[in-house]
């Protein structure tokens, strides 16, 4: 059952003392949970699922929507100890990887690198192999969990349990941590994952989150979405990955709910999915609604979905989601996995909004909206979002020390900000709205794509002299669409010899990136791409474009698994949505 609060929220619409008494109280709440878990002496976000484990051993934690199989809060502990008694025996190394697609046997590994006393490197099922190897060796992983990883010590998940089986009973009391454990001191500032992310510019870079954000995110989101332990939440995006992880198990976990999960989304499944396993909850990305709003929606009706949660959600999808499916309470954030501070919330009810503090609340001092020189922004302009980083703190958001320095500036105030890179605005009542993202990066199906990455893959064939890559907005799409400009090096190349050239250029960016970040759009430039005095290609104007020049120069679009050259009929399907894009 929905709590107090959702009906509060209801009440007060957009009455401004209202939200500003309901936003202080969310605060205490959170203070509440907060001395409990000092009180408890929590040091780490394990303890916290111990704390579930003792308190309902027999209840469900994480239900497989495929097969139905229930894990309980006890399995799932001896499960985790298991695997924390191999990692202890195997490697005394401080970064382990887990690679593997999402499942109870995926979070019984990471809980047990955590026990461990270990940090859980997350790798994404989704990438190629070759790139997996490349960030552990970014990272000095040199054993993984999960699937196989040429060069790495791998060991199956599952296989960690075999032997072991016969004292996992249902119902018995859940065993101890072993001593070998219990002698790591583990931190509430301590890296509990390495999430890797795109960022704001460059390459994919290995962002820590610690054992306190994930309490924190727990805490915070529970009380948000009006979880109790009574309520399912769905889970079907990618548990490397904050959304799934950090705001939806955490979530599950603060509150003793269960996790219904399903290894990747799908439109097809997603309401059978829902109403089999009677889910209350689930977190979503906005792109993901775009496919059930242009499905049928036969399969919704007297659904028990009510709540739901993530980010990019737009102003008209949101509204349309409300009407279509009977959703009560939505929950929209901002936020990035190497934040120094909590993620920017949205729980009023107001469409669009990612984000909101009442005006003139002392909170608003730890949130800055700057122009080009770094100077606040004025109400309603397009400007980055800046967070305060506490006096008493040093930045570490990443793995490398270069990074978090790249990432901090001092501004006059006196005052360390982290940039975020991207651009929001914020009204008069303290809604803050997401705009663009800045830098070399874009956002396609709800990943950042690294547009150093996706350069990189394309230059590595020496065909190519230059390629310069970003994200084109096209009406009907959310997110930007990856596209690449790119110079031949034999730049008379004839179209029967470029159709030959695209074949092989496709067999190369499948094996070295995951689909969604291959380029969907491909522009061939007849000369030099423009550069800064720095060299560096000049991308406004590219972006800008788009598409445009398609009769001047051989532009190609990705649909249906190949290239094929943009002409009148496929520029103006392209306009109006109609072309079906990627494989």
């Amino acid at each position: 059952m929905m709590n107090k609060l959702i009906d509060r929220i209801k009440n007060s619409a957009r009455h401004q003392h209202r939200l500003a008494e309901i936003y202080d109280s969310i605060a205490m709440l959170e203070q509440k949970e907060w001395q409990k878990l000092r009180n408890d002496g929590v040091t780490n976000w394990t303890h916290k699922f111990l704390q579930q484990v003792n308190k309902s051993p027999d209840a469900a934690v994480v239900i497989d929507s495929e097969s139905g199989k229930h894990t309980t809060y006890a399995d799932l502990e001896r499960f985790s100890l298991k695997i924390a008694e191999h990692i202890e025996a195997h490697t005394n190394d401080k970064f382990i990887g887990v690679y593997d697609s999402n499942s109870a046997e995926l979070i019984a590994a990471i809980i047990g690198v955590n026990r461990a006393g270990r940090t859980a490197v997350l790798f994404n099922v989704l990438d190629p192999v070759e790139r997996v190897v490349s960030l552990a060796q970014s990272c000095g992983v040199r054993l993984v969990l999960g699937r196989p990883v040429p060069g790495l010590d791998t060991t199956e998940i599952k296989t960690v349990f075999q032997g072991g089986l016969e004292w996992l009973k249902p119902g018995s009391a859940p065993e101890l941590i072993p001593a070998k454990c219990e002698q790591v001191a583990v931190k509430l500032s301590d890296p509990a994952f390495v999430i890797f992310t795109s960022g704001t510019s460059g390459k994919s870079k290995p962002a820590l989150f610690s054992h306190k954000r994930m309490l924190g995110a727990g805490i915070a989101w529970s009380i948000r979405t009006a979880m109790s332990a009574s309520d399912r939440c769905y889970i079907c995006l990618p548990l490397c990955h904050g959304n799934a992880l950090a705001m939806a198990f955490s979530s599950v976990v603060a509150v003793g709910a269960c996790a219904v999960i399903r290894e990747r989304f799908s439109v097809s499944r997603f309401w059978g999915d829902i109403k089999r396993n009677n889910c209350t909850h689930m977190v979503y990305i906005g792109e993901l609604w775009r496919y059930l709003l242009n499905s049928s929606a036969s399969d919704s009706h007297n659904s028990s979905l009510r709540v739901i949660f993530g980010n990019g959600l737009s102003r008209i999808i949101w509204s349309q989601v409300i009407e279509r499916f009977g959703i009560e309470h939505i929950v929209e954030h901002y936020g990035a996995t190497e934040m120094p501070a909590s993620a920017l919330t949205n729980w009023t009810g107001n469409p669009g909004a990612c984000g909101f503090i009442p005006p003139a609340h002392e909170d608003q001092a730890g949130v800055m909206l700057a122009d080009e020189e770094l100077r606040p922004a004025p109400i309603g302009a397009s400007a980055e979002i800046l967070l305060k980083v506490p006096d008493d703190q040093k930045y570490f958001g990443y793995l490398s020390a270069d990074l978090n320095d790249a990432k901090v500036v001092k501004l006059d105030d006196g005052q360390t900000w982290w940039r975020s890179g991207d651009m929001l605005t914020r009204d008069s009542e303290g809604y803050y709205y997401f705009h663009e993202r800045l830098g070399d990066n874009y956002r396609f199906k709800g990943e950042n794509i690294s547009a150093v990455d996706v350069e990189r893959a394309i230059l590595s064939l020496e065909y190519i002299a230059e390629a310069c890559v970003y994200g084109v907005r096209l009406p009907n799409l959310d997110g930007s669409l990856g596209m690449a400009s790119i110079l031949l090096v034999d730049r008379e190349l004839r179209l029967a010899e470029l159709d030959l050239f695209l074949e092989e250029l496709l067999v190369k960016l499948r094996a070295s990136l995951a689909s969604h970040a291959v380029p969907h759009l491909l522009r061939f430039s007849r000369d030099p791409h423009q550069t800064t005095s720095t060299l560096k290609i000049v991308k406004s104007q590219l972006k800008q474009r788009g598409i445009e020049l398609w009769s001047a120069e051989p532009h190609f679009a990705l649909t249906k698994g190949h290239y094929k050259r943009i002409d009148l009929k496929l520029y103006d399907q392209l306009m109006n949505g109609e072309l079906k894009l990627g494989f």
